[in-house]
């Protein structure tokens, strides 16, 4: 009989983060005194710091000089006496750009494509028995890069893809939740635990199994050969999702509830990375 030993679901939570500012100074020519208002389609053009948007100041702008704020994956608002420009590009997931602001706020959001990496595994290849029941059964260093704007935490799960494919419940491992928007990564060895303060914050869930040697709440990492001379390959994969809440909610009793509870807030981005197992316990 085919074991893929899991049911997992996990705890967790989040925090967001911003590109780095600088501040340019617009070119303002010479400055018109107070309430002369210069000609329409003379006002200067202010350049933004790397990754911002140009703002222009409008040409009905009155006098005074404007500030302007940028700098990579920020914002850019120019504002005048009597008014105000557009405000910056939001930094998107490519944190160079995207839609304009109100001025004076900066948008949030990642770097680049939405990825999901390990020191330890890299996608497509076999597991490293110390990561399988083979071995100690510890889970992987995990890190991934910043989700796109409007991301208030993350939620990884584990699963035997090639049992939850065939509907056997097995199938589902752990699942980590409500890990802070600003927690880029898990450290090798997170610990066992419901509910995490250290070394992430976060919410965990798997099953107790005897494979691993661990607990319940805990990493519960590949064991296709759990029970009989079997030599089953099992493909695995870890799932990140980056939510648009600080904190998931629904039915969070088991690992394929909190998934089903996690994909039910419509993630704003997903990405896995993958490997396979033949581990049988050690």
């Amino acid at each position: 009989m085919h074991w893929g030993w899991c049911l997992g679901a996990l705890l967790l939570t989040h925090c967001s983060d911003g590109g780095d500012a600088t501040t340019p100074q617009g070119t303002a020519g010479s400055a018109p005194t107070a309430g002369a208002a210069p000609t329409a389609g003379t006002a200067p053009t202010a350049q933004a710091g790397q990754g911002g948007a140009v703002a222009t100041a409008g040409s009905s702008a009155t006098a005074g000089s404007s500030a302007m704020t940028g700098g990579a994956g920020g914002s850019m608002a120019g504002t005048s006496m009597g008014g105000s420009s557009n405000g910056g590009a939001a930094a998107g997931s490519g944190g160079g750009g995207g839609s304009l602001g109100a001025a004076g706020q900066a948008g949030g959001g990642g770097g680049g494509a939405f990825k999901l990496t390990s020191s330890e595994h890299v996608e497509g290849a076999v597991f490293a028995d110390a990561l399988t029941c083979a071995g100690v059964g510890r889970s992987p260093a995990l890190a991934w890069t910043a989700g796109p704007a409007g991301t208030k935490s993350y939620a990884i799960t584990f699963l035997d893809e090639t049992l939850v494919t065939k509907g056997d419940p097995n199938g589902y491992h752990w699942v980590i939740w409500d890990i802070p928007a600003a927690t880029l990564a898990l450290p090798l060895n997170l610990p066992a635990g419901a509910s995490l303060t250290s070394p992430v914050t976060a919410k965990q869930f798997s099953p107790a199994n005897g494979f691993d040697k661990l607990p319940a709440n805990a990493y519960f990492g590949p064991c296709p050969n759990a029970i009989g001379n079997t030599s089953n390959i099992d493909t695995y994969g870890f799932t990140i999702y980056a939510l648009s809440v600080e904190q998931l909610t629904g039915s969070l009793n088991g690992v394929k509830n909190i998934e089903a509870a996690i994909k039910a807030t419509t993630p704003l981005a997903t990405t896995a990375l993958h490997g396979t197992s033949m581990a049988k316990p050690n």
